[in-house]
């Protein structure tokens, strides 16, 4: 819609809702998501698939398009967890036992077709490098 030569948008659908809530200010769930292709070939040819960083809830999602008769519902996504930095505790609200995530790269590494995920991982001090099953090709 354009008002006033402005541009806004409003919400159309939500693609998951199932992060956790949080008694503290200092922590938070989602954080950033990106598209994602499995194969480099396709990128910005078909729909992406969404790579999610749950920050500080220590998971990364991988939200896939539904698709039915090879037509996708628009906003409708599957949804599961590819990746926990720890144990996630509920209970424990504290923003120094979080298993915190940062910021995560979608490229191919190592030159195979295949995009990887790297994620900065806050709660374990690591770099990680999320990789396609070898075996199964790109997805």
């Amino acid at each position: 819609m354009y008002n006033d030569n402005e541009y806004t948008l409003s919400p159309k659908s939500v693609v998951y809702d199932q992060f956790p809530v949080w008694k503290s200010n200092a922590l938070g769930s989602p954080g950033e998501a990106n598209t994602f292709w499995y194969k480099t070939a396709d990128e910005g040819k078909t729909i992406p698939s969404l790579v999610i960083s749950g920050d500080d809830d220590g998971m990364m999602y991988m939200a896939d398009p539904v698709m039915t008769d090879g037509s996708w519902n628009f906003g409708e996504y599957t949804v599961e967890k590819i990746y926990q930095s720890g144990e996630f505790n509920p209970a424990d609200q504290s923003p120094v036992s979080a298993g915190t995530l940062g910021k995560h790269l979608v490229l191919d590494l190592d030159g195979d077709g295949c995009n990887e995920v790297v994620v900065a991982n806050y709660h374990n001090k690591q770099v990680v490098i999320l990789e396609q099953e070898k075996g199964a090709g790109c997805r």
